[in-house]
Parts: structure tokens; sequence; C-alpha cells
């Protein structure tokens, strides 16, 4: 195409009078002051945008702050509270076995007492059982059952030995 200066727009500038290149030059300027314009909105907008961006965060970090303190506190109550509730729970198994010791002698207090009452103690009948001695049968001699290892005229001299040897 020719030289000379073409405008984007597709104007040639060559073939412009003077007056209308002052006039050209005018409204490229001010489409250019506006696109400079929208240009700084565009920039405020951002900078205000990100200012409240900015603070947004900064309070969201606060409640995560906050959230967390909370947190830690939430784990150690729940640490305090199972402590308690493992000492609850052994003092409970200290007092079932306690009771349970307790039941077993008031029910052998009243048992005895039971048997007192009705005598069935005075009139018990102790069975015969093949090789033991019961308190009304005449004991077997000590000979037949087992193996002396010592007269009992030897246990008095011993004992007199002793005696002599370890003063009281």
């Amino acid at each position: 195409s020719g030289g000379g200066g073409a405008d984007p727009g597709g104007v040639s500038l060559q073939m412009m009078e003077a007056g209308e290149l002052v006039e050209f030059g005018r409204g490229k300027m001010k489409e250019t002051d506006d696109s400079i314009e929208r240009s700084r909105t565009v920039v405020a907008n951002t900078i205000q945008v990100g200012a409240l961006t900015a603070e947004a965060l900064k309070n969201q970090t606060q409640q995560m702050e906050k959230i967390v303190d909370d947190l830690d506190e939430i784990h150690f109550s729940l640490q305090k509270s199972m402590k308690v509730i493992k000492d609850l729970t052994r003092g409970l198994a200290t007092d079932k076995c306690i009771l349970t010791l307790l039941f077993i002698v008031v029910m052998g207090v009243v048992a005895i007492i039971a048997v007192k009452a009705t005598g069935v103690d005075k009139d018990d009948k102790i069975a015969k059982i093949p090789g033991t001695s019961t308190p009304d049968a005449e004991p077997e001699p000590a000979a037949a059952t087992r193996r002396l290892l010592m007269s009992a005229a030897d246990f008095a001299v011993k004992r007199v030995a002793v005696r002599v040897w370890w003063p009281r």
C-alpha cells in the first residue's frame, strides 16, 4: 500500500488538512484519556476489592484462631473428664468389692445366728467315714497309724537340755 502514515482505523494522515489533523489528534487523545480513566477505575476497584478481601481474610484468621483455642479448651476438658470418669470407675469398682465383702460377712453372721437359733449345731451327727475318727469314738493307738520318731522320755530329756542351754 501507499507509504506515509496510515492510521490503524484506515485513515491516511497525509491526505488530511492541518485542522483535521489537530481534530483527529484530539480525538485520539480523548480516547486515550478515556482508556486511562477506565484503567484507573479498574485499578481503584481492584484495590478496594483487595482491601475488602484482606479484611475478610483477617476476620477469618481471627475466627480460625478462636476455633483452634476453643478446640484446645475442649480437648483439655475432655482429657480432664476422662480422668474423672476413670477415677469414678475405679472408686465404683472398689465400692462394689467392699459391698460384696460386707454382704458375705453379713450373710455369714446371719447364717451363724440362724444355726444357733434353730439349734441345728447341737444335734448335728457326724457320719462315720472309714479311716477317720469321730469325737465320741475311741481314738486308734498312735503306733497303729504312724511311726514315732522319739519316745516321750527322749522328748523330756531333750527339753531339759534345751532349758539348761538357753535360760529364760
